[in-house]
């Protein structure tokens, strides 16, 4: 399948929050910038046949160019956003334009589990629950089997229940 701008443009709010959030308002922009970029010029070269391919594909060089940035000299200027502002960057590239309220109620919940997770759980939590991905998209995104990433879903998620019924 051939992929094109349209496809791009379809996935462009989802790695502006998933850029954004991660890095903040001072350093995000330009990072989703250099990511969009990034996967336009590579478009020729892509390999996936499905639609969640693509989008782990293109997820993949976003958390690239979050990984350079943060093992650069800039990676003091990275301030993640507040949980409430992320909710309206996510809410703004919602299909439909608006969440409902037990969306938004189980967001704030998600959030706040994701902020007292550990590494690589914060980020799996996000991708997973957040953007939707899949067990074959964070396969594809990581390099490592579908059921790893399965398994890593599931254990990441019991670690943040456990860590949500300490702390609630």
């Amino acid at each position: 399948m051939i992929w094109g701008h349209d496809a791009v443009l379809d996935i462009y709010p989802q790695i502006q929050a998933f850029v954004i959030g991660r890095l903040g308002w001072q350093i995000g922009p330009d990072v989703v910038h250099d990511a969009i970029e990034a996967i336009l010029k590579k478009l020729p070269e892509v390999r996936a046949t499905t639609q969640l391919q693509f989008r782990a594909w293109c997820f993949r060089i976003a958390r690239n160019k979050i990984a350079n940035v943060l093992r650069s000299k800039y990676a003091s200027r990275v301030q993640p956003l507040d949980p409430a502002e992320l909710v309206n960057i996510v809410e703004a590239g919602a299909e439909g334009g608006e969440l409902s309220s037990g969306i938004l109620s189980d967001l704030d919940y998600l959030l706040a589990l994701l902020r007292a997770s550990k590494f690589p759980c914060d980020e799996v939590l996000w991708q997973h629950f957040i953007f939707g991905l899949g067990a074959e998209e964070l396969a594809v995104i990581y390099e490592i089997s579908k059921d790893a990433a399965r398994m890593k879903i599931q254990r990441c998620w019991d670690a943040a229940k456990k860590i949500a019924k300490k702390h609630g």
